[in-house]
């Protein structure tokens, strides 16, 4: 299994430094600032209890499950949702954008910092592991 999440880990670490990147960009050019900081990390929290409820819900979670799905709520689509409104310009959702940015690199680094803990939560809120 190694071999399959690797990659997945990989890009997901790739995305959070061009997030940073594209962050310092934006600090230097003062286009964000401490409100889109708090949002971004309320936007990346409220992602990380969205999901463990849901597991919460199902009752059960596969032994390698956030592995893969940390990374696609929590860095992927965020990411693409940013990208894709980048690319097309929309100024309409530039701020929020910035602000799901932000929250990319939040979400990065709690995963990066609260891997075991948010493992081992699950023991603690009721939900079995299936390996």
């Amino acid at each position: 299994m190694g071999i399959i999440i690797l990659p997945v880990l990989l890009l997901a670490f790739i995305m959070l430094i061009v997030a940073i990147v594209l962050t310092v960009k934006l600090l230097i050019d003062k286009k964000v600032g401490i409100k889109e900081f708090l949002l971004g990390l309320i936007a990346s929290l409220s992602l990380f209890g969205l999901i463990l409820v849901c597991y919460k819900i199902l009752g059960s979670a596969w032994a390698l499950g956030p592995a893969f799905v940390v990374p696609t709520f929590l860095i992927f689509m965020p990411f693409g949702f940013y990208f894709l409104v980048w690319i097309t310009k929309l100024e309409k959702l530039d701020y929020f954008s910035k602000v799901i940015l932000l929250s990319v690199i939040f979400s990065g680094i709690l995963a990066i910092v609260f891997y075991d803990f948010y493992f081992d939560f699950f023991d603690i809120i009721g939900v079995k592991k299936v390996y």
